[in-house]
């Protein structure tokens, strides 16, 4: 380890100075951002892209550096909100020279853009090797190559022949934002050893004259380092199939005519057949820890942030009929694909889903799984390999494997109780017919089943164990792998959806309407069918759950699957009052949300009763009318579109709240019930500033108020004041019982932006008062104490 410290040292040197030269046998590396308005989602690294080792990194501003002369470098700047820095939020920019030439430059990607340079040629699909078809030695593990085909139709890849390592074979159809690791993720083509020729690789490819592919040869692991990879590509030639739709052998990859057959023909393929092999999701079942990520949680794969508790396994689809499952290209399929943004590939909808059940049949949440790709990868029953993730489908004969190590393909098991569960992998469950309209002719064997005991030790960490006692998965109406399940009501087969709130069998948005209407006036209590989240509550974020299923239900059907809803602990909202005319009788509320958009939010107000209230955001962002009763104390607002409250990194105002009457000498913002993000999850919420104290005459205003924060609320160990001065001034601070007794006093020098800090050591669970004079101002705050 020292002597890799003492090398990485005498290659890099940093230089503070932006206009120094480099020493002989170096070359500089200068960084430069402009940051756009929330500079502190933006961070960037500089590696050593052959070793991996960091060279440099930083957040919103940029640096000079020296390397080594021969380094290949990889620079990636990241965007934590997933916006890029230009052009929603300010006209941030970035780019990076190499001894004085532009090597990236931009500003406009979501959560990250990389660039590779002065690597050799073939390092990366950025600066790759430029073949036709022909035989190549691959001189480095993971070499690059771009294909432009002269000729439509089937062509082969292959390391098969003199190699003695471990060989892989991968097949991209772009390279800008590619997401890719060393598995099939992202691929459009993919073999590990399933193409037949041992521990080698074959791909047989169906490709587009009209595109440019880039194909990647490597080994499995570093088993082919310091090794040259042989491989060939050769093309077979155009796919021969019947090209008549109306016929029941059509191939719809053909490009040139082949003989077709009609119904009738007792020479018809009969249909495809979906199975799942039990064996593999049973044998290749595995614990794994992972760190819980936007894009994870977003696509559902994960119920939670944080660090969390997976089972991994492989799952092996085949097709075991004698007709093709032709599925297509997922731009030509809108209805059945979702694009992701995060991970950059297009999701299947309806193929792969994963299932917990506990031993009454009853489903436990644990992620959802989306197939992302659908592609030949294996043909060990004798069919030939067609289709990849460009023009999906899986030939009779074949098989697509989804391994264990890929992204999603685990349940969560972080918040499963102890038990015993049976895990079914399903395929193809809603029995629906392929593109071309071919129906399964078994749909039995479009389950696998694997019972699992789930256990905890003394600190709550579950473990997992097969059990081999596992009952056949029969559904509520008795039929073995039946789709029937109970409603909401415990009625088997039932109508009654979750949210249904009108019960007309449909989620609209007059039933998120109605969660309102029904919080405001306190006519609703939680049952399974109305509690979406199952928290025990109705509030504000049921309704938004019920609003995205009907918004962005379909087709990604998980949105509707209840219940459902998370916390996000990486987004605070606070709620502060700035502003108080009691001449006109109207409080002002403000909001500050740096890390997120806002969809909804709910809070309550004390010391009036509530008039009216007006909404204060852009109505060009946000056109809502927030809800309320008048003569109440609660506030909602919620866009039933789906719009959403900007970021903001600084307060900007929220709504108006007119009042009819002052009902204490404190108008305070007594509670947040729930605000939501731009994802339909939970925010942290925080009130600041959240009282202002006035006499019954009215006199109190501007002039007799101050602008300050008190957090955190309830607190523990600490309590923090901000109060805006605008000079140096004498704080007189009091701390008070419930009984009116002074517990802690102090007399602090404090002036505008400096944070007061107040012990709280001595302090027992429950509520105090905290008050504080300054400026010629007394102030009242309740603040909670919670050890």
């Amino acid at each position: 380890m020292k002597q890799f410290l003492l090398s990485l040292t005498a290659i890099i040197i940093l230089i503070l100075n932006s206009n120094a030269q480099c020493p002989a046998g170096f070359k500089e590396v200068i960084v430069n951002i402009v940051p756009d308005n929330y500079p502190q989602e933006t961070s960037w690294t500089l590696n050593d892209a052959q070793t991996n080792a960091q060279i440099a990194s930083g957040g919103s501003t940029g640096t000079t550096i020296c390397v080594g002369q021969n380094i290949c470098l990889r620079f990636t700047i990241n965007d934590s909100y997933g916006d890029g820095i230009c052009c929603g939020y300010g006209n941030g920019s970035y780019s990076v020279t190499l001894d004085g030439v532009l090597i990236a430059a931009g500003g406009s990607f979501t959560n990250y853009e990389t660039t590779y340079f002065n690597c050799p040629q073939g390092f990366a699909c950025s600066n790759p090797y430029n073949i036709n078809t022909g035989t190549f030695a691959a001189m480095q593990n993971n070499t690059w190559y771009a294909f432009k085909p002269d000729s439509i139709g089937a062509y082969s890849i292959s390391t098969c022949g003199s190699n003695t390592c471990d060989t892989k074979i991968w097949v991209y159809e772009q390279c800008g934002g590619l997401t890719y690791d060393n598995s099939n993720m992202g691929t459009l083509f993919y073999d590990d050893n399933s193409g037949g020729c041992g521990l080698q690789a074959v791909v047989t490819a169906y490709l587009d004259s009209a595109k440019t592919y880039f194909i990647r040869i490597g080994g499995n692991g570093s088993s082919c380092t310091g090794t040259a990879i042989n491989w060939e590509l050769s093309y077979i030639g155009p796919i021969q199939g019947c090209m008549d739709a109306n016929s029941c052998n059509y191939n719809p990859l053909a490009t040139v005519p082949g003989p077709c057959l009609y119904p009738g023909d007792p020479n018809c393929p009969m249909a495809p057949d979906l199975m799942i092999v039990q064996a593999t999701v049973a044998s290749s079942l595995y614990q794994d820890q992972i760190n819980a990520e936007n894009c994870y949680v977003n696509e559902g794969c994960l119920t939670g942030f944080g660090m969390r508790d997976i089972l991994r396994f492989t799952t092996h689809i085949k097709n075991i009929g004698d007709q093709d499952y032709y599925i297509g290209s997922p731009n030509g399929n809108s209805g059945q694909f979702t694009y992701d943004n995060c991970h950059g590939h297009w999701h299947y909808v309806g193929y792969a889903e994963y299932l917990l059940y506990d031993m009454q049949g009853i489903g436990v949440p644990i992620g959802y799984k989306n197939g992302f790709c659908v592609l030949d990868l294996e043909c060990s029953d004798g069919g030939t390999a067609q289709y990849g993730c460009g023009n999906m489908g899986i030939s009779h004969g074949c098989g697509d494997i989804y391994s264990s190590g890929l992204p999603c393909q685990w349940i969560d098991i972080t918040d499963v109780d102890t038990g015993k569960y049976m895990l079914v992998v399903r395929v193809n469950w809603d029995q629906s017919p392929d593109a071309l309209g071919r129906v399964e002719s078994n749909f039995e064997n479009n389950w696998a089943q694997v019972c699992i005991r789930i256990t905890r030790n003394a600190q709550g960490i579950p473990s997992f164990s097969l059990d081999t006692d596992c009952p056949t998965y029969v559904d509520c109406m008795g039929v073995t792998y039946g789709n029937t399940v109970l409603d909401c009501e415990g009625v088997c087969g039932g109508s009654a959806l979750r949210g249904d709130l009108n019960a007309d069998t449909a989620r609209t948005t007059t039933d998120a309407q109605l969660y309102v209407n029904k919080i405001l006036n306190q006519t609703i209590s939680p049952t399974t069918c109305k509690d979406l989240n199952a928290d025990g509550a109705i509030t504000v974020f049921d309704a938004a759950l019920v609003n995205n299923c009907v918004l962005n239900g379909a087709p990604n059907n998980d949105l509707c699957n209840f219940p459902r809803g998370i916390l996000n602990p990486n987004d605070t909202v606070q709620l502060s009052i700035f502003n108080v005319n009691t001449a006109q009788q109207y409080i002002d509320i403000q909001i500050k949300n740096p890390t997120t958009k806002v969809n909804a939010y709910q809070f309550s107000m004390s010391g009036i009763k509530i008039l009216s209230v007006q909404n204060m955001v852009p109505a060009t962002d946000y056109p809502i009318n927030p809800e309320f009763i008048v003569g109440g104390n609660e506030i909602i607002g919620i866009s039933y579109q789906g719009l959403l409250i900007d970021k903001y990194n600084n307060p900007a105002p929220l709504c108006r709240v007119f009042y009819s009457e002052l009902t204490d000498t404190m108008i305070c913002i007594s509670k947040i019930t729930d605000i939501v993000n731009q994802n339909y999850e939970r925010t942290i919420h925080q009130i600041t500033g959240s009282c202002f104290q006035h006499t019954f005459a009215g006199i109190d205003n501007a002039e007799n108020s101050i602008a300050y924060s008190v957090y955190p609320n309830p607190a523990r160990d600490m309590l923090n004041l901000n109060i805006s001065l605008q000079k140096s001034e004498k704080v007189n601070i009091q701390i008070l019982d419930v009984v009116g007794k002074v517990v802690y006093q102090s007399q602090q020098q404090t002036w505008a932006g400096n944070i007061i800090q107040i012990p709280l050591d001595a302090l027992a669970s429950g509520v105090y008062s905290l008050r504080f004079n300054a400026g010629g101002v007394s102030v009242t705050e309740k603040v909670i104490v919670s050890k």
